[in-house]
């Protein structure tokens, strides 16, 4: 598939006001709690306007909102804002200042809910979203330090930190490997599998000193040992070879076992069971190829998933999101086109609003929708041959010819853009149209405005077989003049109806 150019240089991406408001309280809270540095550092905060966007010309300059120093800090480590903070200036910080935050705050921790002590060293204060790729990993290194040094004799805590680290190298060499066509960052691997084998070998300490008492391993134990397996089958699988998938499997399966010896009605049980028996399929159908039969399984795990997503987390949740745009994926690959980029639509919109622009989520899923925004043809070129073009409009109103670009295959040299007659192309499946030109009285004429895709195609007759996007609708054969090919999505009505 062609690279899509990623245009979002017009779209400032300014925090909201309740944002804004959040990120002064805590501004003025974190820095009295710290304490203002005045130390001597560089200033140079150029990286920031090149990495972030920020305006080199404005008068607000990028300060850490700990020490409310510009630049580098005392140990010339440089600003960070991965996480979900908006704006030119707000939610940057020292790594070294957020951590000595998150340890001043794990100070007050009641010794009883581990959400309150781990949540400063995972999720930022201002925006209250995780903390992403690098920073969230060497956060994980100074919380594993931090409960060596403070609780040296508690499993629970140390298999809490190591769960922490590995869950953020796994989401970083996952991100970093399902955007390249290779695997790559072996020593990011290397370091996942050794903390995973570290975080096991701690539980099946605790699992071997609670057989020889009363106390039993929690449940919250049972279910990060499970997750760890998940984990490290989502590396497997994010290398894209067939040793890698057959070892995700296992994974995914070691995972799915472990959840299913637990209590089903236990909060967390259900949906574990799900995202192990979801990535199963989702490797097999990598190892059995495109067999319809597998696909559809996997598109069935794919709605329950993002289903129990919403109801655990709500819409909104960087998870849900995730497992949203997975969902959207299928439906593509499955030729459900039109409920895809309905549903991408839908989560670039939520993730916008509450990660920014810049996030890794919000990329991925504006990448994924313009890609799905494409539309390629089938043309038979000078040479006779049936090539594939991308499909850009048509020249006038009543459609009758169409603008083709293509070839489409690398090296691009010999690419041109030109007009066709519409009726000499044969669109590919999976491309989104909308039905005209029957007659109001005909027994199809009801057809006429309704969105659908195109499923299959028989050669023989020249016709395609169309889904509609309308559920009382049935599917039916149609050929090239009863319908156009859809760009841009109509919006859609109450009932399943259509704006025309």
């Amino acid at each position: 598939m062609d690279c899509i150019a990623d245009d979002r240089s017009s779209q400032a991406g300014t925090p909201s006001p309740s944002l804004m408001s959040s990120t002064c309280t805590e501004v003025t809270s974190i820095s009295s709690e710290l304490g203002s540095s005045t130390s001597s550092v560089s200033s140079d905060t150029s990286y920031l306007y090149e990495k972030y966007g920020c305006d080199g010309d404005s008068d607000s300059v990028p300060s850490c909102y700990i020490c409310l120093d510009e630049g580098v800090d005392e140990l010339g480590q440089p600003l960070v804002r991965d996480c979900s903070c908006r704006g030119t200036d707000a939610g940057f910080a020292h790594l070294h200042c957020i951590a000595n935050y998150a340890e001043q705050k794990s100070q007050h921790w009641d010794g009883h809910d581990m959400y309150q002590l781990i949540v400063h060293w995972k999720v930022c204060p201002n925006c209250h979203q995780p903390y992403q790729n690098e920073p969230a990993i060497e956060l994980a290194n100074r919380f594993i330090s931090y409960v060596e040094k403070t609780h040296p004799n508690d499993k629970g805590l140390a298999v809490a930190a190591l769960k922490l680290k590995l869950g953020a190298l796994g989401e970083f060499i996952y991100r970093q490997n399902m955007i390249t066509s290779h695997s790559n960052d072996d020593k990011k691997k290397e370091e996942a599998t050794a903390t995973a084998s570290k975080l096991l070998a701690t539980i099946d300490q605790m699992r071997h000193s609670s057989s020889r008492s009363s106390r039993r391993v929690s449940n919250r134990i049972l279910q990060i040992e499970a997750f760890v397996y998940f984990d490290l089958g989502q590396i497997c699988f994010s290398e894209k070879t067939t040793k890698s998938a057959r070892e995700a499997v296992l994974h995914f399966e070691k995972c799915r076992d472990l959840f299913e010896a637990m209590d089903i009605k236990a909060s967390g049980v259900a949906a574990g069971i799900s995202a192990a028996e979801n990535s199963i399929a989702a490797t097999m159908l990598r190892l059995d190829g495109n067999i319809p039969a597998s696909m559809e399984k996997k598109l069935e795990h794919s709605r329950n998933m993002y289903k129990l997503c919403v109801e655990e987390y709500g819409e909104d949740d960087g998870e849900t999101l995730k497992v949203g745009t997975n969902l959207a994926i299928d439906l593509r690959n499955t030729k459900h086109t039109t409920e895809s980029l309905r549903l991408l639509t839908k989560l670039m919109d939520r993730s916008r609003r509450v990660h920014g622009i810049e996030h890794s989520l919000t990329k991925r899923i504006e990448t994924t929708l313009q890609q799905y925004k494409v539309r390629r043809v089938l043309y038979q070129s000078q040479d006779g041959r049936w090539k594939k073009y991308r499909a850009l409009r048509y020249e006038e109103e009543d459609r009758k010819n169409i603008v083709l670009q293509g070839p489409i295959h690398e090296p691009r040299c010999d690419e041109r853009t030109f007009t066709v007659p519409s009726m000499a192309i044969l669109p590919s499946l999976g491309t989104p149209i909308v039905c005209y030109g029957f007659g109001r009285n005909s027994f199809m004429g009801n057809l006429n405005g309704k969105v659908g895709d195109l499923r299959s195609w028989d050669k023989d007759t020249g016709s395609y077989e169309v889904h509609f996007e309308q559920t009382d609708l049935w599917s039916c054969s149609l050929k090239s003049e009863n319908f156009h090919i859809l760009f841009d999505l109509p919006e859609k009505n109450e009932g399943n109806g259509l704006n025309r």
